[in-house]
């Protein structure tokens, strides 16, 4: 029977890894560290704070706390993107209104919106509101109203005669009307007096706010030890955007509350592995063989593999497939003909991959020749060619730009071939982006002269931003010269992530403890798969048949 049982489990994990290959599931460097329970809090120190059973809290009588979170460690140097926390922290709370009268009458309307107005001369006598708290300085006293007869023209009084307040009412179907008070000291009633000859207003609602004197704050900080020594916290400015970096991570919670506590139930912390750089450093420009084009890179930090193609812009073929970088080293490579490429380098660490492309030609012409195809990127300085006289007219022409694919929020590189059809000289060069979505476009501000017969290569990115709807858009970019521009319009398709052409500049996806996406579907068809497999084995085993027996049976039934 274990036999049986070791051909299902090499079975299952075989159709696991075809499955991960057939989605292309990456593991991801995204690790979120949780913390829901006294256990996990424990971890950290409490000062003038407890942990309450559900939350922590202000010590009693205590209206200052903090608590100090565990270091958290990512393992290596990482990027700590949010911290999230879960609890309660109100700025106001309500005073609600326990009576009111009007000219020594009670007055029952005023609890519930747009169910019955009471009609308020304020100019024969004022409307007074009574609380079930002290109204405090800065309190906002909440209405419902609409206007009646007069100016709607309406001050907030202590019984005094001093003002705290004011308001007009202009509205004939109602309104919400939300007015801060200036208090000397605590009250717990107002009037309501009309301004003019003859006010009267209609209310259906009174109620008020009092600053809670409640609330929670974070502070963080980066170490670069597992002690967090000389690190000092700082208020970030966007707890769901921190922007730090670094191995080790800490947080601490402020606490205050005058009236009662604010409470933190939970937090969870997220942080990524920095995604690798790579600079390109060969192929560019112009070579004159296409026989031993050298691949020079480098990398920030160490890369598990690498592999490249090499791109024929003009029809988009592929002259060089998908090839392997021994060791991620330099290398070259041959070509079949002359022409304008583009080099497309992967490189894949633990944060994913990340996809840089470089622009050049092969001209296999005498360099000493003064014709040439000449390529301006976004890493060189302005690359100038020597400019020759003309004598007939200067004139420019542009290739078309084939249409784009792309997923919301990703890029690619686009190669243009502009060319001096005239024998006069184009000079100073550039990619300009226009119309509506010329934020999408990114160019090198590099120039390049061009002269006449010969043609330029210009390279600009396409980036596609996070959330943009799917379908296809124009896009229009020139470039512009100081003789003379030309400009063309290409498309640019937003697709969905099944259908895209290009590749993302780096992988992502969520993960929990580091486990991607694709990590926790393999290990979901994995127990799935192993719970079936122990069923199976027991009622075989009861049975008396092992596998051999059911593949006989199944094949006898074929057989009938």
């Amino acid at each position: 029977m274990r036999k049986e049982e070791g051909i299902i489990a090499v079975v299952i994990i075989g159709l696991a890894l075809l499955f991960t290959f057939v989605l292309n599931i990456q593991f991801t460097g995204l690790v979120v560290f949780d913390q829901s329970n006294q256990t996990h809090f424990d971890e950290g120190t409490y000062v003038n704070t407890t942990y309450n059973g559900s939350a922590i809290v202000l010590n009693e009588s205590q209206t200052n706390g903090k608590y100090t979170s565990k270091i958290f460690d990512a393992g290596e140097e990482s990027s700590w993107d949010s911290l999230t926390w879960n609890g309660s922290a109100p700025s106001t709370v309500t005073n609600s209104l326990s009576s009111a009268t009007h000219d020594g009458s009670p007055v029952t309307e005023l609890d519930t919106i747009n169910a019955s107005f009471y009609s308020a001369n304020l100019t024969l006598a004022s409307l007074q509101l009574n609380f079930t708290g002290n109204l405090e300085n800065g309190a906002t006293l909440e209405l419902h109203a609409k206007t009646n007869v007069g100016s709607g023209s309406v001050e907030i009084q202590n019984s005094s005669g001093s003002v705290l307040g004011s308001f007009v009412v202009t509205s004939d179907v109602g309104e919400n009307i939300s007015v801060e008070l200036t208090l000397d000291a605590p009250l717990d009633s107002v009037l309501l007096v009309g301004e003019g000859n003859e006010s009267t207003v209609d209310f259906d609602f009174a109620s008020s706010e009092n600053p809670s004197g409640i609330s929670l704050d974070f502070q963080t900080r980066i170490c670069s030890d597992l002690n967090c020594t000389n690190s000092s916290f700082e208020a970030p400015a966007d707890l769901n955007d921190l922007g730090l970096t670094g191995q080790y991570f800490q947080y601490m919670a402020l606490f205050s509350g005058t009236s009662s506590s604010p409470s933190l139930g939970s937090v969870s912390v997220e942080s990524s592995l920095i995604p690798i750089v790579v600079t390109i450093s060969e192929p560019k420009g112009t070579k004159e063989s296409a026989s031993g084009i050298p691949i020079q890179f480098s990398t920030d930090s160490e890369a598990t593999s690498c592999h490249y193609n090499v791109e024929d812009t003009l029809d988009g073929s592929n002259p060089l497939g998908n090839t392997t970088l021994v060791d991620c080293g330099n290398s070259t490579f041959d070509l079949p003909d002359e022409g304008a490429y583009i080099f497309n380098l992967y490189v894949e660490s633990p944060a994913g991959v990340t996809h840089e492309t470089s622009a050049f030609t092969v001209d296999e012409e005498d360099s000493s020749s003064t014709t040439s195809t000449t390529t301006a990127t976004e890493t060189d300085s302005s690359v100038q060619v020597p400019v020759t006289s003309g004598q007939s007219a200067i004139q420019i022409t542009a290739e078309d730009i084939g249409a784009v694919s792309l997923n919301s929020g990703d890029s690619e590189s686009v190669q243009w071939i502009v060319s001096s059809t005239g024998t006069g000289s184009l000079s100073a060069c550039s990619v300009m982006a226009l119309g509506d979505f010329a934020s999408w476009v990114s160019a090198s501000e590099d120039t390049l002269n061009i002269n006449g017969g010969e043609s330029g290569t210009f390279l600009f990115d396409v980036l596609v931003p996070e959330g943009t709807a799917e379908g296809s858009y124009t896009l229009s970019v020139s470039v512009e010269c100081a003789e003379m521009t030309v400009s063309k319009d290409f498309t640019v398709e937003v697709v969905p992530f099944s259908e895209a052409t290009s590749e993302g500049t780096t992988g992502t996806g969520f993960a929990v403890g580091g486990i991607g996406t694709g990590g926790v579907i393999i290990i979901i068809v994995v127990v799935v798969a192993l719970v079936t497999l122990l069923l199976v084995s027991r009622r075989m085993r009861r049975s008396g048949k092992t596998l051999r027996d059911v593949f006989n049976s199944v094949e006898s039934k074929f057989h009938r």
